[in-house]
């Protein structure tokens, strides 16, 4: 990576906001939550805007760096990265009890970050998320096995939390045989699946359980077929994903209310399965929108129950939380978390008097929630509208010439809060690294080496057809 040093001012990338609303900050925020969601679904935004102005001025960027960027660029300051884990493992009680789906981050620096802070679980979704893993954390990984001492020699445990199929499957078991000191797990959901996954024999098997997202996954109700895949993978067998993903409601309590019902029902499955014999070492739920629901379920306990005489591990599997964004903000209000991503994006037009164009768009944006992304500082003026690939125009209403000129002069820079942070950072094949303290900053600039996805082989074939 390219380093480079600054000792000097800092400058603020935009004016900072003026008046700071207080924040959502009780002890767990939720009741303030849903007494504003009771004034409408509009309170629960205007918030999470308010948040996101009020924490604006801790973003400090060098100006000679800024000057020599090109935008639209992916900043992410690994302090914030720091205090947001912090911040979860205090939340679910201990690294232990947290498997963050790395999905979100694809950043080995903030890989190393997360090991430092003894979070040894991890999901991945992809094949080159698995395999940057493990090349990215070689040294630390072998230093952490202690080889020969059965199921605790492992330094880390990654979960390929995604149906591996095919040429996928055989790169996963190849990993997994090149890499004894990381135990590494697939995700099953149909009967004919684990006698090809039991060939490759150091691969866990965890069984993908429909909690009613209905994306993947056995429905729960469907026992027997359950059963029969956790017989099937025999000492392979680890545990039960439950990834109950859909519940979104705004309505901490409604959400809640329906995990906890979901959370039911699994705890019959797991009855049915110990008392057919079956041993279950963990059980995995919970992403972003549901794990504050999951950590407050009493018969998980803070990190393992016991059934049928078996103690259980429960884990929770956020990634979205380590970066942080606006829909994350809104789901889950009060935690203290901060943006630890974010787009760099310099206005370029103003096409009427009362829409301004910043350079970012469905190109450096994930533009799948709308809308995709908000100025920091400046959330409550700006409204954004639709982008096009390189183009996200934003309209204020009642802002005079001079006050446009003075916030958003043609050139000015500003940080973008993506509304989906995990699909940004996919878009992006470099990030600008920024680490530091009050003394002195180091920016880097580094490959997002877990984007997109690999292909499997290279060079070229000739195939004679119909030969």
């Amino acid at each position: 990576p390219h380093h480079h040093h600054c000792h000097h001012h800092h400058h603020w990338l935009a004016r900072p906001f003026l008046h700071c609303p207080t924040e959502v900050s009780s002890a767990t925020g939720y009741e303030q939550w849903d007494s504003l969601r009771a004034m409408g679904p509009g309170s629960v935004h205007k918030a999470a805007l308010r948040h996101l102005n009020a924490v604006r001025n801790s973003y400090k960027v060098d100006s000679s760096v800024l000057s020599r960027t090109i935008s639209p660029s992916l900043l992410v300051f690994m302090s914030k990265v720091r205090a947001n884990s912090q911040c979860i493992i205090e939340k679910v009680g201990g690294p232990n009890r947290w498997r963050p789906h790395l999905k979100t981050t694809k950043l080995p620096s903030v890989w190393r970050e997360l090991y430092k802070q003894g979070v040894k679980n991890y999901k991945c979704a992809t094949c080159r998320e698995a395999r940057v893993f493990l090349e990215s954390l070689d040294a630390e990984l072998r230093e952490g096995w202690n080889e020969g001492e059965g199921d605790s020699a492992a330094a880390a445990d990654l979960l390929v939390a995604y149906p591996a199929l095919g040429p996928n499957l055989e790169e996963v078991a190849n990993l997994a045989a090149q890499n004894p000191w990381c135990q590494i797990s697939i995700l099953c959901d149909h009967t004919s699946a684990p006698e090809r996954v039991t060939e490759a024999k150091n691969l866990g098997v965890y069984v993908d359980v429909n909690p009613g997202m209905n994306r993947t996954g056995i429905p729960y109700t469907e026992r027997e077929a359950i059963l029969e895949i956790c017989a099937k993978a025999d000492d392979q067998f680890k545990g039960i994903h439950f990834y109950e993903g859909h519940m979104t409601e705004l309505s901490f309590e409604k959400r809640r209310e329906k995990a906890f019902e979901g959370y039911d029902r699994l705890f019959e499955l797991l009855e049915y399965l110990v008392g057919n014999g079956i041993s279950i070492s963990e059980v995995v739920t919970s992403g972003t929108p549901s794990f504050t629901c999951a950590i407050q379920y009493p018969s998980f306990g803070n990190n393992s129950f016991m059934m049928g005489g078996q103690k259980i591990t429960h884990r929770v599997s956020p990634g979205t939380v380590v970066f942080s964004d606006h829909r994350s903000e809104m789901q889950n209000p009060g935690l203290g978390l901060q943006p630890a991503a974010v787009v760099y994006s310099r206005v370029i037009s103003h096409p009427t008097p009362n829409i301004v164009t910043f350079d970012a768009g469905s190109k450096s944006l994930a533009a799948e929630v709308q809308p995709v992304a908000f100025v920091m500082g400046h959330a409550d003026v700006l409204t954004p509208l639709t982008p096009s690939e390189e183009h996200f125009p934003q309209q204020h209403d009642d802002l005079s010439a001079d006050d446009v000129e003075r916030l958003f002069g043609i050139g000015s820079g500003h940080l973008l809060v993506p509304s989906h942070i995990c699909p940004t950072v996919n878009l992006a094949e470099k990030a600008v690294i920024i680490d530091g303290d009050e003394n002195e900053t180091l920016y880097s600039v580094t490959d997002v080496r877990a984007r997109a996805h690999d292909v499997g082989w290279g060079g070229s074939m000739i195939i004679q057809n119909g030969k």
